[in-house]
């Protein structure tokens, strides 16, 4: 197969996942049953509501900066890349992530994006950082369980029953996922001098460049974002009366926490987050249309709208405003700027999955 050839078929690839997304989104936004409760809630505050918005695309933003330096701190070790296409990834990445399973295309398209040679260990360095949001996330889902214990009566049964559930599919989650590594070192090792075996074993070294100093630095901005993602749907959920004080950002976090350990396909994945939110914020608040509002608008701004993005840098791109960059592609455009030394030639030479 032809370089350029495979460069069509990885750019139809791109498109195909654009289109997608952009069908996925416009489903569902034909598909949302709350849009007259929702405009009776803002008729009477649109200003305030207005200034809402551009508050949360102003926080979604800085969301997606803390992201891509996220990103660039876990592959500055294999290469250094323009902001440009740092964030070009990660908004590849939410949108692959959108339309898969328990968003595990978002750290495969990551890596893909990434020069020859490179996308085992570009895949491997995103996966990395979705454990280390899986653990932020979860370790916050129990604060926030200790937190609601003070707020919530232990008699309540709906809260004594999510808090036993919380614990038990977060011990099983750490139980899963600390088995599964284990047999697959095991694996390794029992197979080392298998000459597949071995090349993994050379990208899987690669983590061994995360120094503590860059886990560190990737441990806060996850820490950041997280922070950032609380607080948005508190503010979204207290413009509508559901939330009344700082004290309900438990709930909030432990929202997190439970979609997090319900993997779903995406096409349920906004269903099962309104039932969730329903349960929830049901606690503080009657008001199901706005609980389900509030959640719909955050999906919609962290999640909907960036997904659309690379749609349009690939539509302006073959309209002719950056020809280069539709002719080539980003990893050319890595190239150009960063020439490949020796060792990447010979990395290069690597097959890539």
């Amino acid at each position: 197969m032809s370089i350029l050839s495979r460069k069509e078929i990885e750019r139809l690839i791109q498109w195909t996942i654009s289109v997608i997304a952009l069908s996925y989104i416009s489903y569902r936004l034909l598909r949302f049953d709350g849009w007259s409760s929702f405009f009776e809630d803002t008729y009477n505050k649109l200003w305030l509501f207005a200034g809402l918005l551009l508050l949360q695309i102003g926080l979604s933003a800085l969301n997606l900066a803390l992201e891509t330096a996220k990103w660039r701190q876990l592959t500055l070790s294999l290469i250094r890349q323009s902001w440009y296409e740092l964030l070009f990834q990660v908004l590849k990445g939410i949108q692959t992530g959108l339309i898969t399973p328990a968003r595990v295309g978002e750290p495969l398209v990551k890596g893909a994006l990434l020069p020859l040679g490179l996308r085992t260990k570009g895949f491997l360095m995103s996966a990395a950082g979705s454990i280390i949001q899986n653990i932020v996330i979860l370790s916050g889902g129990i604060i926030a369980i200790v937190m609601l214990k003070v707020s919530f009566s232990a008699q309540q049964s709906s809260f004594v029953n999510l808090q036993r559930s919380l614990i038990l599919y977060s011990l099983i989650t750490t139980a899963a996922f600390a088995i599964t590594i284990g047999l697959f070192f095991l694996i390794i090792k029992s197979c080392k001098k298998h000459p597949k075996i071995t090349k993994l074993i050379s990208h899987l070294e690669a983590l061994r460049e995360l120094d503590k100093k860059r886990l560190a630095r990737v441990f806060l901005l996850t820490l950041s974002r997280y922070a950032l993602y609380n607080f948005q749907l508190w503010l979204m959920l207290s413009f509508f009366g559901i939330t009344k004080s700082p004290a309900d950002i438990a709930l909030v976090m432990l929202y997190y926490a439970a979609i997090t350990i319900l993997p779903t396909m995406a096409i349920a994945d906004l269903g099962i987050r309104s039932s969730i939110a329903l349960f929830l914020f049901g606690m503080l608040s009657p008001n199901s249309p706005a609980i389900v509002a509030s959640v719909f608008m955050i999906w919609l701004i962290n999640l909907a709208l960036p997904s659309l993005v690379p749609l349009v840098i690939q539509a302006n791109a073959c309209r002719g405003k950056s020809q280069r960059l539709c002719r080539s592609g980003l990893r050319e455009e890595a190239n150009h700027f960063y020439p490949p030394t020796e060792n990447q030639n010979q990395r290069d030479n690597y097959s890539t999955s």
